[in-house]
């Protein structure tokens, strides 16, 4: 969704709910919650209905010749902490989210949306970069070279690579097994991690920019992604160093067995065959398996 030149704001409250936040950095059995509530709008609808104020051409309520969004945003950060001695640990993590627009808006703020990838969820796609749903840039503005959208050329299509992309709705799971590997690395303690993520962001409703990106519940496992990877953790006491190296292993932006990229086309893993080489030709980007994170501090 584009907002070219528009102008609005919203007035908000959030409300944070957290249990077992002390308990983050030992290695206990224990639970983590996290929940939030952010609701933004209700008082700028109720004085502007109070006062009758102007309405744009979009039959939306203004206040200072200004429309506002009105919106409720829930998420939760649900994890499990399980000890096996040592510092040897497993978590398991559920993060769901959902943002309504409601009253005067038929969208959420831009950054009040959901996105997934990066380094703290879906490690092996970059941030913003996954979803919504099965949304695949190259159904929406044609195979470049093409006509099947004249009006997006070679040079607009290499700046809509790096298009956000993003969901009034998200379901994101993780995994991950942490282990001490040496007591002393350089200074460091080194630890090691192997892990799995999966979910996505979903668009609320069918939308024409996003094809295939709304939610629907007889699809979630078609249009969830999944990747697999490993990390290390240096860990100097005060602050925690981490590399993780991510693979991607179901992309939902493909169809059928094509979804499961690691397994069908681990031969293009480190040259270009057919699947890379159409991959470019439709989104004038190469496809990456692999994505590296570096971060500081756990991811979850």
């Amino acid at each position: 969704m584009f907002l070219i030149g528009r102008t609005v704001f919203t007035t908000g409250s959030q409300y944070t709910y957290q249990v077992n936040g002390n308990q983050l950095n030992n290695y206990k059995d224990f639970t983590y919650f996290r929940g939030s509530l952010d609701i933004g709008g209700n008082m700028l609808s109720a004085v502007t209905n109070a006062f009758n104020t102007p309405r744009d051409s979009e039959g939306k309520r203004t206040l200072f010749g200004y429309s506002f969004y009105q919106y409720t945003k829930f998420e939760i950060d649900l994890r499990l902490y399980r000890s096996f001695g040592g510092e040897r640990q497993f978590i398991f993590r559920v993060n769901p989210g959902l943002g309504v627009p409601y009253g005067n808006s038929n969208l959420l703020i831009f950054e009040k949306n959901f996105y997934a990838g990066g380094a703290n969820d879906m490690r092996a796609w970059l941030p913003r970069t996954l979803g919504p749903g099965q949304f695949n840039r190259a159904t929406t503005y044609g195979p470049a070279g093409t006509d099947a959208v004249p009006t997006i050329g070679d040079t607009l299509r290499t700046r809509l690579k790096y298009i956000d992309q993003f969901g009034e709705i998200k379901l994101l799971t993780n995994a991950e097994y942490r282990f001490k590997v040496a007591n002393d690395f350089l200074g460091a303690k080194l630890k090691g991690a192997l892990f799995m993520d999966a979910g996505n962001v979903w668009r609320l409703h069918k939308q024409a920019d996003n094809p295939n990106g709304e939610f629907r519940f007889n699809n979630i496992l078609n249009s969830s992604a999944m990747d697999i990877g490993a990390g290390l953790r240096f860990d100097v006491s005060f602050f925690v160093f981490r590399l993780d190296a991510a693979f991607k292993f179901k992309d939902p932006q493909f169809n059928g067995s094509d979804q499961w990229v690691l397994l069908k086309h681990a031969n293009e893993f480190f040259h270009d065959g057919a699947f890379k080489s159409k991959y470019y030709k439709e989104n004038r980007e190469s496809y990456n398996f692999m994505q590296l994170n570096f971060g500081i501090g756990m991811p979850f």
